[in-house]
């Protein structure tokens, strides 16, 4: 199995346990030898720092660092260790023993009458501590049921221990009680050989003599039809985030969608029986092991094996941001469609959704419940649910002709700001921007004013406390003029104008999170403005911010980012108007929408190649499975497609056609209907290595 990283491989075969790196295959420390008896069970632990192994009748608990044993031997006494893991917060280790009727239970609560009805063995929940304490906890399991098959999962943050017998599934908590079941109402079929919860608690698998059955737990116990597969399944084993599941059978690998039930890759063909498939952490790739001793990995990813092409958008960019805790994206394209993306997998989540295609506007509320957009027909909002897509609020109506200047939730949520804007100039007053605050349970207009603007208003801006409104009207010598724009201050819940004395330039700018100035870039400047005053302070940033043809200041505007026309990516400080990272060649058409995580360490880009890139922005980013730098710096791409290390040395050349696709060490993630391309460059010779692959005889 896969390390929680990635970059490790545990592997048992007869009795001993052997960790290797997962880029190159090579042992990484000597192979582990306490297990008297063949070894069935190993887990890594959530941290990736230990390993538990099991030979059933015995426990170690070992580093991955030393391959030392940290805990144990830990001793089944008269029983089998049919399951192990760790416990969440790693300090546990959760196993689940199966007694012999011969073995007579010290405890209180044991049953009693097992040999009088017949039960060939019982359960008990073993815990065993860091400290090494013990506690052991029996099930209430019905005497009359056979248990067929077991598993260790997680439901709703809590682990817990899944029972599979003849008549349905059993999900009982760590105090023994099973406070939820499945039925299995096809008994035809026979009895369950395997079960198994997917990672996250959001579905169960079975296997009714090779048949493959999946249920989603959330929020009933929906069974799907089983999967139609043309031979017999004898495992399976769930994707990181749920969505997919790896089923084997006689010399196959097949990889399912769940939320469908269709197959999406494979089968896949091995020499010999798969055994024991797994993910790896980013689900990209499936590892099996065989009889023989030999492992097989699979790129359950490649192009050339997806049935379906991979989820992305079909145009360009239009919208794309961050949900509140930042697991999720939610983008809006050219192509008509909004989707939400897992912030880590790029895995789609919600969608894809149809938008109106002039206004492809899409954004979280402050509590993340809910996602509002543009509706597909006509010029509308619409609030949905973010977890389901299902409508909570809406249309909200606004003009027929124009385009949503912008939209903000008022910190608390309960109303939004929707600035709508005319295409139609009047020479007398300009353009004209309907602005409105609606209550979001009801939709009501709570109040709207209209303004005139030589160009257009920035998105309105509520203040922290929700009491005021604030427009910022821009006028058409932006670029040039240090006071062409004007502020409009208004009180949030009467709509009451409170202030439009101040100008400046906002052209390129956001409210300060405490709602008492402005901060704005302009030319070669930062500057910081008081909204009751006027007052400004500038900064200087030593470049010419007109050559950028997006700029988004970071949450607590401490940072701004700039997306260049040669499509690179500036981040600056703020504070001290130092460039503090460069990123050139980001992607490889204009960059269309940028945005920053709300901590600020993350920037997700969207772009007219339809393709949506999140980077850590870090000084010291940590790099991601597939990306390493050992040896060669940050390396870059160049205009000519050459990858070249910190000393501008070439180290390897990229097709035009896969540039686009090309993950940096920095990308985190990268969403694309045609894939991503990785490179990794440990344990290759070249560069300055080059000499190391000559060995003296």
């Amino acid at each position: 199995m896969f390390s929680p990283d990635g970059t490790q491989i545990a592997v048992h075969y007869n009795n001993k346990v052997y960790l290797l790196s997962s880029s190159t295959g090579r042992t990484i420390l000597p192979p582990f030898e306490a297990h008297q008896n063949f070894v069935s069970l190993i887990n890594f632990s959530p941290d990736g720092s230990r390993i538990v192994s099991s030979d059933s009748e015995t426990a170690y608990v070992w580093s991955t660092q030393s391959g030392k044993v940290i805990l144990g031997p830990l001793e089944a006494v008269a029983s089998f260790i049919i399951e192990i893991a760790f416990s969440p917060d790693s300090g546990s280790v959760v196993s689940l023993l199966r007694l012999p009727l011969s073995y007579i239970l010290d405890s209180p609560n044991s049953p009693q009458n097992a040999q009088q009805n017949g039960k060939m063995s019982q359960y008990a929940i073993r815990i065993w501590n860091t400290l090494g304490g013990i506690q052991t906890i029996h099930p209430q399991i019905s005497e009359d049921i056979d248990i067929t098959a077991t598993s260790i999962g997680c439901l709703s943050g809590k682990q817990c221990v899944i029972f599979a017998y003849h008549g349905g599934i059993l999900i009982c908590n760590l105090e023994g009680v099973c406070a939820r079941e499945i039925a299995i109402t096809d008994n035809a079929l026979g009895f369950v050989t395997q079960v198994r919860m997917s990672p996250h608690g959001t579905h169960v698998a079975a296997l009714l003599s090779g048949h493959i059955f999946v249920w989603d737990l959330n929020p009933w116990d929906e069974v799907l039809r089983p999967l139609e597969i043309s031979s017999e399944a004898s495992e399976v084993s769930f994707s990181p985030y749920d969505f997919y599941l790896a089923s084997i059978s006689f010399q196959e690998v097949r990889i399912w969608d769940v939320r469908n039930g269709s197959l999406v890759s494979g089968p896949f063909k091995q020499p010999e029986d798969p055994m024991s498939p797994c993910f790896s952490p980013d689900g990209t790739s499936v590892i099996c092991g065989s009889r023989s001793g030999k492992l097989y990995l699979w790129d359950v990813r490649s192009p050339c094996i997806l049935r379906d092409p991979l989820q992305g958008h079909a145009h360009a960019i239009a919208s794309i941001s961050f949900h509140p805790d930042g697991t999720r994206l939610v983008s809006g394209s050219k192509d008509g469609t909004a989707c939400v993306w897992d912030a880590v997998s790029g895995e789609m989540v919600l969608g894809p959704l149809r938008l109106n295609l002039f206004d492809a506007f899409t954004a979280f509320s402050p509590d993340g419940d809910r996602l509002i957009l543009t509706q597909e027909s006509g010029f509308a909002l619409v609030l949905l649910d973010a977890q389901t897509g299902s409508k909570v609020a809406g249309p909200f109506e606004f003009a027929l002709w124009g385009n949503t200047r912008g939209v903000a939730f008022s910190p608390n949520g309960s109303s939004i700001a929707i600035a709508n804007g005319t295409e139609f100039f009047d020479y007398e007053h300009g353009y004209e921007d309907h602005v409105r605050v609606i209550a979001v349970d009801t939709g009501n207009t709570l109040w709207s004013t209209r303004l005139h603007h030589e160009v257009y208003s920035a998105p309105p801006t509520f203040s922290p406390d929700g009491m005021r409104l604030i427009i910022r009207s821009c006028h058409y010598l932006s670029k040039w003029d240090f006071d062409a724009d004007k502020l409009y201050v208004y009180d949030a819940h009467s709509g009451d104008l409170l202030s439009d004395k101040v100008h400046g330039n906002y052209y390129r700018s956001k409210v300060l999170p405490d709602g008492t100035g402005i901060i704005a870039s302009f030319q070669s400047q930062i500057i910081v403005q008081d909204i009751n005053t006027g007052q400004k302070e500038l900064r200087s940033l030593g470049w010419d911010t007109n050559e950028a043809e997006l700029a988004e200041f970071s949450r607590d505007c401490t940072h701004i980012a700039f997306a260049t026309k040669d499509r690179a990516i500036y981040v600056y400080n703020t504070h001290i108007g130092q460039r503090i990272l460069d990123l050139v060649n980001w992607h490889t058409s204009s960059i269309s929408r940028i945005n920053f995580s709300l901590d600020g360490t993350q920037l997700v880009t969207g772009s007219y190649d339809h393709i949506i890139k999140v980077t850590d922005i870090r000084a010291t980013p940590p790099y991601f499975l597939g990306s390493s730098t050992k040896g060669f710096g940050e390396w870059r791409v160049r205009d000519d497609g050459w990858v070249v290390d910190k000393s501008s040395k070439l180290l390897v050349w990229i097709p035009p056609n896969l540039r686009s696709l090309l993950v940096h060490p920095r990308t985190k993630l990268l969403i694309s209907r045609r894939g991503y391309l990785r490179l990794n460059f440990e344990g290759t010779y070249i560069g300055e290595l080059w000499a190391k692959c000559y060995k003296e005889l």
